[in-house]
Order: C-alpha cells, then structure tokens, then sequence
C-alpha cells in the first residue's frame, strides 16, 4: 500500500482559490527541488525544537529549527548541525529545557560511503554548539554501518544507542556523556551473544534524571526475533546481564518486533507486535517493576480480539502516572484503523477503542503518535479518508482531557489544505500546558517539505472544505 502511495503522491489536487493554509513551512530551504525528510520533535515547556535531513547542499545533511512558543511560529533562519563535513541523515533527538541532543549517521570517516553515529549538543537551541561534532565508536575509519541512533537527556547526561556492524552482523552499542556532549564514553556492547554471530537491531532507549537507563531491541540469536532487554542503574556504567522479554511462548520460535520503552521511576513497561499466534500480529506487553531487573514470566496481549485474527503493528507506549497507555494500528476491519488502551499494574481493563472516526467507505490510517501531559492524552495519525482513489494523506488528532478514559465522538484535522489535496507522513508531534505541536513532511509543492502547526486542544485546523 505505501509503494501505492509513493507512485500516486504527486496526483494532488489544488486548494480553492482565496483559502489561505495556516501550516507553517519550517525547512528554510532557499530552493524548489530540496528533499526534507526524517524529522524528530520535541517540546520541554513552550521550547519546541525539530532536527531533519534536507539535500540543499548537494547531499544530505542534518538542519534544525526552534520555537519558543509551543511550535506557533518557527526561526526564519535554521541551524546546520553537522558542520557539511560529509552525507548526514537520519537524525534523532532529545531535549530538556534551554537544551538539545542530537545524533544522526554520518559518513564523513571514509570513501565507503557508510555511515558512523555522531553527536553534538546544545544550550542555546542550535544557536551555539558546545563542541565540534563527536564520533561515538572507535571506527576510525568508517568501515561499518552503524544506524538507527536513540538519544536521551537528563540534567548533565547524555545516553545514545545504536546498532553496529563492525563484528558482523548488527551489535547494539551505547555511549554516554557525563558532561552535557562535551566528552563521551567509549561505546560498550550491550547484547551478551558472541559478538557479530547473530542480527541485533532496531534499539529503543528509556532513561530518567536517576541513572536509570533501560535499552531494548530486537534480537535473532535463536532464531525468529526475540525482545531483549539490558539495563543499568548508574548512568551507563556498568550493565545487567541481557535477557529475553518477550517471553510465554518458545525462544526464536515467533517473530517480535518494533519495541518500544517506557520509563517512570522503578517501573518500566515495554510493547512490541509479536507473531506467535500466525502470521498476523498481536500487541504484547511486558513489564518491570524494579527497574529492569525483573520482568512477568508471561507477557500479556494488549490486544483483544481473537489472537492472530488481525495484524497489530507500530505500537506506542508511555508510562504516566502508573497509567500505561499504548496505542497502535490494526487491520481488524479489512483496513488498518488505530486503536487506544490503557492499564495498571500489568493488567488492561477495558477494551481497546477504535479513535479514526471516519463512517464513509474504509480508508486506511498510518502512522499513530501518543503523547501524554497530565491528563491530556493525544493520540494523532494520517490517514487517506479523503483520497481514497488519489493515494494522499492527511493528519488527524483526538484527545482525551480525562486521562484517557473518554473520548470525543469526532477526530479533528491537524494540516490545514484541502482534504486529499497532497501527502502528509512522518508525523511527529508533541504536547504542553494544552497545546499540541506537529511537524511532518509534506508534498503540497511537489517535492517534500517540512510543515509545522500548533493547535489548542480541541481545535481543529482550518479546511476550505470546513469540515475535517
């Protein structure tokens, strides 16, 4: 479905004359023809800060933009973060108030074209770097992939993991920084195999202000993916033994992927889609209440229909309050809709609701986004309600002022265009003090850009067709 949407992305259809769209371009590129790609977000107060990759330049590169009122207007000028010392993608992103982290994958160490993970941080939301760029491993002389890079930022410390192929096949590898991104760490191997002698990818990073990191990944040494886990309690220094936390069926048996970690105090939850009961997946979670030393004996199934009848992916956590609350998208229907569920104490109350609220004919949703403040819970999504025929996109949002008990009976648009009018992905978005801020990349003008708003809770963003 999404190879459909790549071929038919460019059939938009264009806005009514004298409607005036309120997103914001927030790329600065000084040229048509510049490819934006990959954003991160992420919002500390009325701080919002966004890393991307754009190739004005000839090739890839690494740029950010910062706001300083919950994402409603963006600097006009944007920061280089790499330095365009080399092709640089894929960025990630942390941030705490009046500072940001980020870490991308760089090629500048050599003629093989793969890439290294680099780091830089900043105190004054990329107006000054603290330091040149940071190479974090020893592949001196970029002769590796390494990839997917996670970032957290607590007080004075840094943590990023990744994967790494300088054994073989892919390690997940850690570093830390003491000192805000001024020195770091040698990177350390976090999965406890035989180095390079089975795939570990795709990491996922939890940590907190106390030291407690958690890290999280998929993991092939006994067969099909598993789920491992390896925790620290003093900041990336010393580690746990790995071990395997999607458990309740055989070892390598079943396909679990897409982890995802949530992190409040000693308790830390993590979900993942798992495929042991056929080829459709379901949403698993497991849970810790010691702060990663140990984990439930069986994991439990977020999702509750029948297991295996329907295919449950992209799941999200966060951990708020005891609260977990996980949301995901699921062909239950024929198509994927997104689904909502919530609960304590390792266990799921009441059944998992179904948040695209569209009654016209099915249309596919993408992409779910979950961000909790208080007692404000968004979840946000794209879908092809309106270009069912035309392959776009457009963004959605509802939310919950209760916690996550009740929702509204309608969902409200967050790009303001014309429905069905371009195609709008890699939505990220963020929430404080009542406002939502969203960024994603859009094709309105015919290559992608990126676009940014700002929404109140319950607000709707404007369409010539006034409706969502």
């Amino acid at each position: 479905m999404l190879g459909l949407l790549t071929l038919l992305a460019g059939c938009e259809a264009e806005a009514p004359s004298g409607f005036e769209s309120a997103d914001q371009r927030i790329d600065g590129s000084p040229e048509a023809g510049i490819q934006s790609r990959s954003p991160q977000l992420c919002m500390t107060g009325d701080e919002a800060t966004v890393v991307w990759s754009d190739d004005r330049l000839g090739a890839p590169m690494v740029w950010l933009n910062h706001s300083a009122d919950a994402g409603q207007t963006w600097g006009e000028t944007v920061g280089h973060v790499d330095e365009g010392v080399a092709p640089s993608s894929d960025p990630t992103l942390a941030c705490q108030p009046g500072a940001a982290v980020v870490a991308w994958e760089d090629t500048r160490d050599g003629d093989l074209g793969v890439p290294n993970i680099y780091a830089r941080s900043s105190m004054s939301a990329g107006a000054n770097w603290l330091a040149a760029s940071a190479r974090l491993g020893d592949d001196e002389w970029g002769w590796f992939d390494s990839h997917a890079a996670r970032a957290y930022v607590g007080g004075r410390n840094v943590y990023v993991v990744w994967q790494d192929a300088r054994y073989g096949a892919y390690d997940i590898f850690f570093s830390a920084s003491a000192d805000f991104g001024a020195t770091w760490s040698p990177a350390v191997r976090l999965d406890w195999d035989d180095a390079g002698s089975s795939w570990s990818g795709n990491p996922t990073l939890a940590a907190d202000g106390e030291g407690r990191v958690v890290v999280a990944w998929e993991d092939r040494r006994n067969g099909e993916t598993d789920v491992y886990v390896t925790t620290s309690l003093d900041a990336g220094t010393t580690w746990s033994d790995d071990f395997r936390v999607d458990t309740g069926d055989e070892k390598g048996a079943a396909g679990s992927y897409s982890p995802k970690l949530a992190l409040e105090g000693q308790e830390v939850v993590l979900v993942w889609s798992d495929l042991r009961s056929g080829a459709l997946a379901d949403i698993y979670m497991n849970r810790s209440v010691d702060a990663g030393a140990t984990w439930l004996e069986a994991s439990v199934r977020v999702d509750s229909d029948a297991p295996g009848a329907s295919d449950s992916v992209e799941p999200q956590v966060v951990l708020r309050g005891g609260v977990t609350h996980v949301a995901w998208r699921e062909a239950r229907n024929i198509t994927y809709d997104i689904y909502y569920r919530q609960g304590t104490g390792g266990a799921f109350g009441a059944y998992e609701q179904r948040l695209n609220l569209w009654q016209g004919d099915q249309a596919h949703a993408f992409e779910p986004r979950l961000v909790v403040d208080g007692l404000d819970v968004v979840v946000a999504w794209a879908d092809e309600r309106h270009s069912l025929e035309g392959g776009n996109t457009d963004l959605f949002y509802t939310w919950s002022d209760d916690g996550g008990t009740s929702w509204p009976e309608d969902n409200r648009r967050i790009n303001s265009l014309a429905g069905g009018s371009t195609w709008s992905r890699e939505l990220q978005v963020a929430l404080a003090g009542g406002r939502l801020a969203a960024v994603w990349t859009d094709s309105r003008e015919g290559d992608d850009d990126l676009y940014a708003t700002s929404l109140a809770l319950g607000e709707s963003a404007s369409t010539p067709e006034g409706v969502p």
